[in-house]
């Protein structure tokens, strides 16, 4: 199951084609990971294991992409990770 803001567990119907979802495993660990839509996906030809940095208001973050497509939310421009990765670089309390 995808993990959702602060940790919340999304439910979407399917999974994406290429790659898997984020787990309640994956917010344990806090692995630096994302799974994003297709659209999101398709500009920067992103696949599960490339890599990509993303800039956020405490610096860049290095993810590793692990799923691209199964949402059509946002018109599949959407971008999904775990909230451990995202606590330092946003200043959120662990």
């Amino acid at each position: 199951m995808p993990v959702g803001p602060a940790g919340s567990l999304l439910r979407l119907r399917r999974a994406p084609p290429r790659g898997r979802w984020l787990t309640a495993q994956d917010e344990c660990t806090g692995a630096p990971i994302i799974a994003v839509g297709d659209a999101a996906a398709r500009p920067w030809h992103l696949r599960p294991g490339s890599t990509v940095t993303l800039t956020t208001a405490g610096g860049p973050v290095g993810f590793t992409v692990i799923g691209v497509g199964g949402s059509n939310a946002n018109n599949a421009y959407n971008i999904y990770t775990t909230l451990p990765p995202c606590r330092p670089p946003l200043a959120i309390p662990g």
